[in-house]
């Protein structure tokens, strides 16, 4: 799926793809969480969604809903100051803030598997290639047959870390 935009423009022939002069995001579209949190007085059942999870990185974006009796909630993925994930049926490991390259995300992770756990999400996917130093709640395993994932990790909490590809996996930093 892509991204919903309008023109502001009569008659604009710019492709929005190559250009944005003239386009802005559809009115439900914010950029980041930050952007999510930004807004003044959000009402019950207002619907987001994010582009990305940190500004400008264009991944780990989702889809909210604001309920206002969660507004002073905030597991950094599922609920956040209210605004509430729609899909909670796997959780991405960029829906946290996990960056790929030399960036630490051992404690994200470690979140992102306890929310899971707390919540009942047994899925978690490694979107891209995340360095970590230990993870304190699970193993490794390499599946093969006819798993569909590259990497397996299994967390005590019963919830499976997968990544998608070759591309996506742990980089283990200090062991585990």
């Amino acid at each position: 799926t892509g991204d919903i935009v309008k023109s502001t423009v009569a008659n604009n022939t710019a492709d929005p793809n190559v250009d944005m002069t003239g386009w802005k995001f559809n009115d439900n579209t914010v950029e980041s969480i930050a952007d999510l949190l930004a807004i003044n007085n959000p009402k019950d059942g207002q619907v987001k969604t994010t582009l990305s999870y940190i500004s400008g990185l264009n991944k780990g974006g989702a889809k909210y809903r604001f309920k206002s009796n969660r507004a002073s909630e905030n597991n950094g993925v599922t609920i956040i100051n209210g605004w509430e994930k729609v899909n909670t049926s796997k959780l991405l490991a960029s829906q946290i803030g996990c960056r790929e390259g030399d960036f630490e995300n051992t404690d994200l992770l470690n979140k992102l598997i306890e929310v899971a756990s707390l919540d009942g999400i047994k899925e978690v996917i490694l979107d891209g290639f995340y360095k970590i130093g230990k993870l304190e709640k699970g193993i490794t395993t390499t599946p093969f047959g006819d798993e569909n994932a590259w990497w397996l990790l299994k967390a005590k909490s019963n919830v499976t870390i997968k990544g998608r590809s070759w591309s996506d996996g742990l980089f283990v930093a200090g062991g585990l």
